[in-house]
């Protein structure tokens, strides 16, 4: 699981709660009557749907273009750098809906408590603070959950397009691809990516010591490094930034991997060109 799209999403829930706790607290402070308290407290909804579904969207595009780029390599086919229409259409709709799940879920589990406990001898400042144990909550569990189960339905999608555009179901010509992939990402405004690896028991020393590092995509190491193609069987994945994101969230730290690693993990194209770099840099 990316953790920086997990991280994206706390950053996102933060602001929701500051903004939503000072609403309840302003509320709280009028000297309207508890039924209309409660009545505009019920109002309420936590907002930032826009934040949300950005967020969302941008990794489930990421993911479905990883899983498309892996499978056409299996398949021994020309790799499309850019998605369908029709993917596109569907990470715009399943972004929606995950988007207004969560909210329904946070307006209700936020709001209801609140509501429950005024007049039943809280303080303002107690109401509140249950207010902010509860967003804590939210933030600590539900990024994991909401990356988590759009990862794998992504994944799915990515692959079930390269078996489309195999079998010849879909035309690469009227189906809006493109194989200028880094056109592509100038356009969306890119300018670094994160390499992101699955660190669990299976994951190799090699994706395990560049996971999480930055680079920069004019960087030459962008092309010769990449995520999917390092190593046979690798899973790990590019996440891009764009130059909207916070700079302490795009700052680059890219590292060469070591050469001991690369000797022993990545294919003999990369190994070689390590020992070129080496060479020349003792020259």
């Amino acid at each position: 699981m990316n953790m920086l799209a997990v991280i994206e999403l706390r950053e996102i829930i933060s602001n929701q709660q500051i903004v939503y706790a000072e609403s309840i607290r302003k509320i709280l402070k009028t000297d309207n009557s508890i039924s209309k308290k409660i009545n505009n407290i019920n109002s309420l909804k936590v907002g930032f749907q826009k934040p949300f579904e950005l967020a969302i969207k941008d990794y489930l595009y990421v993911v479905c273009l990883f899983s498309l780029k892996q499978v056409s390599k299996e398949l021994e086919m020309s790799n499309p750098k850019k998605l369908s229409i029709e993917l596109r259409s569907w990470i715009n709709a399943t972004s929606q809906t995950v988007t207004g799940k969560y909210l329904t879920e946070t307006n209700q589990s936020v709001t209801l408590p609140v509501i429950d406990n005024i007049g039943r001898g809280l303080s303002d400042n107690e109401l509140v603070y249950r207010v902010n144990l509860l967003f804590d909550e939210i933030k600590l569990k539900k990024p994991d959950k909401i990356i988590g189960g759009i990862e794998g339905k992504g994944l799915l999608r990515g692959r079930n397009l390269a078996v489309q555009i195999y079998n010849k179901d879909v035309k690469l010509e009227t189906e809006g691809f493109s194989a200028d992939l880094m056109g592509t990402l100038k356009q969306e405004r890119v300018v670094a990516a994160q390499w992101s690896a699955i660190l669990d028991k299976h994951v190799c020393e090699l994706c395990a010591s560049l996971d999480g590092r930055i680079i920069d995509i004019d960087s030459p190491d962008y092309a010769f490094y990449s995520p999917g193609e390092i190593h046979l069987g690798c899973r790990c994945l590019w996440v891009y930034i764009r130059s909207s994101e916070r700079p302490e969230n795009r700052r680059v730290d890219w590292k060469v991997p070591k050469t001991t690693l690369l000797k022993k993990y990545a294919k003999p194209d990369l190994k070689k060109k390590r020992e070129i770099e080496i060479e020349d840099e003792e020259k």
